[in-house]
């Protein structure tokens, strides 16, 4: 019996270990985007690609997502407050589902504080919208001499370029303008959306973690065919598109066990295997 326990808990550890392992922060589509810094309606003003534009307050981390049967959930990783001031604001998600980003999440209302007082968006709630018609972060700001980052280039996918330098801040060649709001479309009927934000930690963001997690959950009987289909996600998480998260969330399927269900799931195994031996002995 005592060797038997001692197995039981060196295989329960074991098993926590895993778990353990497993629970170290790693993004289902990671930030391996670069921008280029642009001012007034120009582009490419400067030659030089980043990680970032601006300081470490600016830093997108990653995305996770998950769904549920009549739900689908983004987790967006960030040091950018999902409504920093009436001036700087997060920047809505624009979603492809195959006829180009005609959909985007509303993360903030639009038309109010500074950003309305010079454009007509038309978009007063959070939520799901089709439809829709961009503005880009030239398009805001340009206008006004504001500099902002104005273009964008995915290193994921240019990294096998025969281009020299293409994930590296050196890299020169055009980018492509990042939608950060939308100022027309239609809220897609039967879906609701809440938006909500959790402080990871206080006092100034780090380059390494993430200060806030924005939570959007999209609800409705219409969310997991929609959703259940796969899209490309484009998200500037500021106004400006300082920095950008772009990739894929494949079609069907269930998401992958946290590492808790695995725990779970290999006690239940291990339960299994030891009273079948217990059952052989007797």
């Amino acid at each position: 019996f005592i060797a038997m326990t001692k197995k039981l808990l060196l295989a329960i550890a074991s098993v926590a270990v895993l778990a353990g392992a497993g629970s170290a922060q790693a993004y289902m589509i990671d930030d391996y985007t670069l921008q280029t810094y642009s001012n007034n309606t120009s582009e490419s003003t400067s030659s030089s690609w980043y990680q970032r534009v601006g300081g470490s307050d600016f830093e997108a981390f990653g995305i996770d997502w998950e769904r549920g049967s009549n739900t689908f959930t983004l987790h967006l990783y960030t040091n950018f407050s999902k409504n920093e001031d009436d001036f700087y604001r997060s920047a809505d998600i624009a979603i492809n589902f195959g006829n180009g980003y005609d959909y985007a999440i509303v993360l903030n209302p639009h038309g109010s504080g500074a950003l309305g007082d010079w454009n007509s968006y038309g978009i007063n709630s959070v939520g799901l919208y089709e439809s829709v018609a961009w503005q880009t972060s030239a398009d805001i700001f340009g206008s006004r001499g504001y500099g902002h980052s104005g273009s964008y280039r995915d290193c994921a996918v240019y990294a096998n370029s025969s281009s020299s330098n293409t994930c590296g801040s050196g890299y020169n060649g055009s980018g492509e303008e990042i939608n950060t709001l939308i100022y027309d479309g239609d809220l897609v009927d039967g879906v609701s959306t809440t938006v909500n934000q959790v402080t990871l930690y206080s006092g100034s963001p780090s380059s390494s973690n993430p200060k806030y997690r924005i939570d959007v959950t999209l609800s409705g009987t219409s969310v997991a065919n929609l959703f259940d289909q796969g899209f490309e996600l484009l998200w500037g998480n500021a106004t400006c598109g300082n920095d950008t998260i772009h990739g894929f969330v494949p079609g069907g399927g269930q998401q992958v066990p946290e590492p808790a269900t695995l725990s779970v799931l290999g006690l239940g195994l291990l339960g299994m295997g030891l009273a079948r031996r217990r059952r052989k002995a007797a």
